[in-house]
């Protein structure tokens, strides 16, 4: 019986440290098995922001340690309101060096983060962001999810 209230009490106290409340938006979109295609966007919403202020942008990646390619050439789409604003940035995404050794962390799926951006953003803004990679291959095998990370 002891065993059964101290995990409740573990996951509570994990759940609570792992929740922040200056995270705006953290998300991932799951990728088709076959792999990521050119022509697959992932869109995620904005919720309506709670505080005016700077937001740092982060995009995240799951990938097999299989993946083919040093990074990937993406772009993230910004549609906001109140005020409007439109927003394109082209970035490259690292997933490993240049000795081929990834720089994600994990066990089989490898999750890797990088830092794109501050943003300012407003109280009571919303909007969607859209993601989709610009790589000369038509289908990046290996990638299994795309998210982003929005934090005051």
């Amino acid at each position: 019986m002891k065993s059964k209230h101290g995990l409740a009490l573990l996951a509570i106290v994990c759940m609570t440290v792992a929740c922040t409340e200056n995270t705006l938006q953290h998300s991932y979109g799951h990728v088709s098995s076959a792999g990521w295609a050119r022509t697959d966007t992932l869109h995620f919403p904005l919720p309506s922001v709670t505080a005016t202020g700077l937001y740092d942008f982060h995009v995240g990646v799951r990938y097999n340690n299989d993946f083919p390619y040093e990074g990937i050439w993406m772009v993230m789409d910004m549609q906001l309101t109140h005020p409007l604003l439109s927003r394109r940035d082209t970035f490259f995404l690292p997933l490993n060096d240049a000795d081929g050794m990834p720089l994600g962390h994990g066990i089989g799926l490898l999750q890797y983060e990088i830092p794109l951006h501050q943003l300012s953003l407003h109280e009571g803004q919303t909007g969607t962001i859209s993601l989709y990679h610009i790589m000369s291959r038509e289908t990046l095998p290996y990638i299994h999810d795309i998210g982003i990370r929005i934090s005051h």
